[in-house]
């Protein structure tokens, strides 16, 4: 269920997990793996995280993370990130009323919003964390243990003290 140098799920289009019980000793390795990590490295497991539970998402639910991950960059930072692929999706709408459309999503490649994740944890921890409500409140999400890890990672990591978190 997991590559033998990488502690984070297949992607699920790639493999069918049948059993629930397998998910949750997978989530529990992930978690320890996560509060053992440096703050560098949780960083880089956390937008992986986002990455799979983006990739697992229904198109509404991609469409609310991009709306969530976008809104709190200026152009310029966007425009710095995966080649300006955000940036055209905030020029196209209004500045204060940003909506991505679902064709936007199916532009985003998972590369492109690692980016857009690593770069929005340098600006914005509310932003990140955001993303646990948009998961939350999603009744198609609820039953994924990656959504289940991602929440809970995003929760303790925002109860971490910012020096531990990596912030300066």
């Amino acid at each position: 269920m997991t590559h033998s140098d990488n502690l984070f799920p297949v992607p699920p289009d790639t493999v069918s997990i049948q059993p629930r019980r397998l998910a949750a000793p997978l989530a529990q390795r992930v978690l320890q793996a996560f509060e053992r990590a440096s703050p560098v490295v949780r960083q880089r497991m956390l937008s992986q995280l986002v990455v799979v539970a983006f990739q697992s998402a229904s198109p509404a639910v991609r469409r609310h993370l991009l709306e969530r991950l976008v809104r709190p960059l200026g152009l310029l930072s966007l425009a710095a990130v995966a080649g300006g692929i955000f940036a055209k999706i905030r020029l196209r709408g209004h500045w204060q009323d940003m909506q991505v459309q679902f064709d936007d999503v199916q532009n985003v490649r998972a590369s492109d919003l690692g980016a857009l994740v690593d770069h929005v944890q340098q600006v914005s921890v509310e932003a990140v964390a955001g993303v646990a409500q948009v998961i939350a409140a999603s009744p198609w999400m609820t039953g994924s243990a990656v959504a289940a890890v991602l929440v809970t990672v995003l929760m303790r990591q925002a109860s971490l003290h910012p020096s531990e978190r990596g912030d300066d």
